[in-house]
C-alpha cells in the first residue's frame, strides 16, 4: 500500500473513531441535559449497563465501518495494480510483436505503430500517428483507400477485413515492396478501430522468384527451358485464336557443333553456347521469347509477327553470329528454319513445321534461312 493509501485508511478509522466518541457524548448530553437523568460526568464515566452496551454496539460499528472502508481501499488497489500490469503486458506485446501491428480510427487516421511496423516502413511513430494510413501505400491504392473505408462504414460490404492478402507496401524512402496484410475490425462501444497486422514478404518473394527462374530457365544460357515453352505456347496459342494476330517462330540449329566439342572440349562448346545466347538475346525485341529447346538448338517465338518479319529477323541473327569471334571456337555459324502459325495447327504441327524448316537449312548447306508455310 502506498504512503497516500496508507494516510486514507488511517483518516477514515479515526473519522470513525471520532464520530463514535462524538455520539457517546451527544447522548451522555441528552440523557442529562433533555431527559434530566444524573450527572452528566457520571453519566459520561459510568453510564448504565443499558447505555453502555448501547455505546459500545455504536462505537463497534463505527469501527467496523472504519475497517470495511479499508479494505475497499485495499481491494481497489488490487484491482488498479491489475489494470496497470494488464495494460502494461499489453503495450509491451504490442510493442514487441515480431508482425507490424498499426492501428487506424474510422477516418483512417493512425491511432498506433509499433516498432516492427518502424522497421517495415522505416518510419518512427510520432511521424506517422496522427496521419491517414494511405501515407504507407502506393498508387493506385493510396488513392482509393479512402473511398472503400467510407464505403466500408456505409454498407459493411467486406473486401478486405477480416481476410490475409498480398498487397504492397510502400517506405519512407519511397521504395515500394510486398507485404501480407490480415485486418480486422475491434468496436470500442460507439467507435471503431481497425487493427492491421503486416509482415514483409519481401525476402519469400525473391526466393519465389528465384525457384521459378530456376524451375524455367536453362542455367547455362539463361533462355527459357522448355517447360516454360510449354507455358508459352499455350498463352499465345490462345492469343492468336482469340484475336487473330500473328505468331512466328524462329529454330536455330549451330552447325557442326559436335565438331567444336570434340576439338576444343566442352568448356570452349559451353562458351560458344554462352556468347550466341548473348547474341540472340541482344537482337531480339523484349516481346519475344527465347528458348534452349536442347543441346545446341534454340528457339525465339515471335508474337505479333508475320512470316516476312520473321525471317527478316532470322537473316539479322544469321548475319551477327557468322560475323562474331567465337575465341577458341573461331568462326561459328547456324541454320534457321522460321514458320508461322495457321489455322488448324496444333502446337505440335507448329514446332514440327520449324523443325521441318530448319533440317531443309541444314540439308540446303547450312548457315542459312528457311522458310516453311
Amino acid at each position: 500500500m502506498s504512503a497516500k493509501q496508507k494516510r486514507a485508511a488511517s483518516d477514515i478509522i479515526g473519522i470513525g473513531v471520532v464520530a463514535a466518541l462524538a455520539f457517546w457524548v451527544f447522548d451522555t448530553a441528552v440523557d442529562t441535559f433533555v431527559f434530566g437523568e444524573g450527572d452528566f460526568l457520571d453519566n459520561m464515566l459510568a453510564p448504565s449497563y443499558s447505555k453502555l452496551w448501547m455505546r459500545f454496539a455504536v462505537v463497534g460499528m463505527m469501527m467496523g465501518m472504519g475497517l470495511y472502508a479499508r479494505h475497499l481501499i485495499n481491494e481497489r488497489r488490487r484491482t488498479e495494480e491489475a489494470l496497470r500490469l494488464s495494460d502494461a503486458r499489453s503495450r509491451a506485446m504490442f510493442m514487441d510483436a515480431v508482425d507490424g501491428i498499426v492501428t487506424i480510427d474510422s477516418g483512417g487516421v493512425i491511432e498506433s505503430f509499433n516498432s516492427a511496423a518502424e522497421e517495415i516502413f522505416g518510419y518512427e511513430a510520432g511521424e506517422v500517428v496522427g496521419r491517414n494510413v494511405k501515407l504507407l501505400m502506393p498508387e493506385p491504392f493510396r488513392n482509393e483507400h479512402d473511398a472503400y473505408l467510407k464505403d466500408y462504414l456505409t454498407t459493411g460490404e467486406k473486401k478486405i477485413i477480416g481476410t490475409g492478402r498480398e498487397v504492397e507496401g510502400v517506405r519512407k524512402d519511397g521504395t515500394v515492396f510486398p507485404l501480407d496484410l490480415a485486418v480486422s475490425e475491434v468496436r470500442l462501444g460507439d467507435s471503431q478501430v481497425f487493427m492491421g497486422i503486416v509482415r514483409d514478404i519481401s525476402e519469400r518473394k525473391r526466393m519465389e522468384d528465384k525457384l521459378q527462374e530456376l524451375a524455367t530457365t536453362d542455367m547455362l544460357t539463361g533462355a527459357y527451358n522448355r517447360l516454360k515453352l510449354e507455358e508459352i505456347m499455350v498463352h499465345e496459342v490462345e492469343r492468336v485464336k482469340r484475336y487473330d494476330h500473328h505468331l512466328s517462330v524462329i529454330m536455330l540449329d549451330i552447325d557442326s557443333f559436335k565438331e567444336v566439342n570434340d576439338t576444343h572440349g566442352h568448356d570452349v562448346g559451353d562458351a560458344v553456347l554462352r556468347a550466341l545466347s548473348d547474341i540472340v538475346r541482344e537482337h531480339k525485341r523484349t516481346t519475344d521469347y527465347f528458348v534452349r529447346w536442347g543441346g545446341e538448338e534454340f528457339m525465339v517465338v515471335t508474337p505479333e509477327v508475320d512470316l516476312k518479319g520473321a525471317e527478316e529477323a532470322a537473316e539479322r541473327m544469321r548475319q551477327m553470329i557468322e560475323e562474331y569471334g567465337f575465341g577458341k571456337a573461331g568462326r561459328v555459324t547456324v541454320s534457321f528454319g522460321v514458320t508461322l502459325f495457321k489455322e488448324g495447327d496444333t502446337v505440335r504441327s507448329f514446332l514440327k513445321r520449324a523443325d521441318d524448316a530448319l533440317y531443309r537449312a541444314k540439308d540446303g548447306g547450312r548457315n542459312r534461312v528457311e522458310v516453311m508455310e
